[in-house]
């Protein structure tokens, strides 16, 4: 397991992720420039056996953190990847001096409501 920066290359996997559970994923550009030109932007994988299994994108602003984006690949959810990937960024955060984090989720979202309720 390791969880490490998002870099350019790591672009067509993570839309693959996003577009398994997304009505609306992101296009690539908007990955490319959190990547490449926002500096609030903080970009994670979680990578496992070789392969990218989760992805997210935060925004830091001031003592805040907004998760723009979090997802875990359709075939490793309910192995507890989620809980490991957003502790990890969470801890992080905190590393940051983040106060308060924010994100915004579908109400039919349940596989996500029950992990942030766990946090």
């Amino acid at each position: 397991m390791q969880i490490r920066k998002m870099v350019l290359e790591d672009i067509p996997e993570v839309m693959r992720i996003d577009s398994c559970s997304f009505p609306n994923p992101w296009p690539k550009k908007s990955y490319v420039y959190e990547i490449d030109e926002n500096a609030n932007s903080r970009n994670w994988v979680y990578i496992s056996e070789g392969k990218i299994r989760a992805f997210a994108v935060l925004w830091k602003i001031l003592d805040e953190i907004h998760i723009g984006t979090f997802a875990v690949d359709p075939e490793s959810r309910g192995s507890g990847i989620g809980t490991k990937f957003l502790g990890h960024i969470l801890t992080r955060a905190k590393q940051e001096d983040v106060q308060k984090v924010f994100l915004e989720v579908r109400q039919s979202n349940t596989g996500a409501l029950t992990l942030y309720r766990k946090f």
